[in-house]
């Protein structure tokens, strides 16, 4: 019994922690396009890279279009690449 009552704990805890995660995602990606709105792409890196997963196909591909839209061109294709890699039929990341 005792075993459950930790097990419940535990995943209880956990899925605290990934709602809380998501919602801190969407608040960061809300922030990035704002900040890409008025032109401020190395901003909006910067936020999303607070984040940053480097398996995450979502982060991958927006760092890849806002590094686009910097000029840091580099930068962009490794964002591109990474987000191929993690999702081979992508037809954006892959534009």
């Amino acid at each position: 019994m005792e075993f459950l009552k930790k097990a419940t704990v535990l995943l209880l805890s956990l899925l605290l922690i990934n709602a809380l995660n998501a919602q801190d995602l969407k608040t960061v990606f809300k922030k990035s396009y704002e900040l890409e709105k008025n032109g401020k792409y190395i901003e909006a890196i910067e936020k999303i890279k607070t984040v940053y997963d480097e398996n995450s196909y979502e982060i991958n591909l927006r760092l890849g279009w806002l590094a686009y839209s910097a000029g840091s061109f580099t930068e962009s294709i490794s964002y591109y690449n990474k987000a191929i890699e993690l999702m081979p039929l992508s037809i954006e990341a892959q534009l």
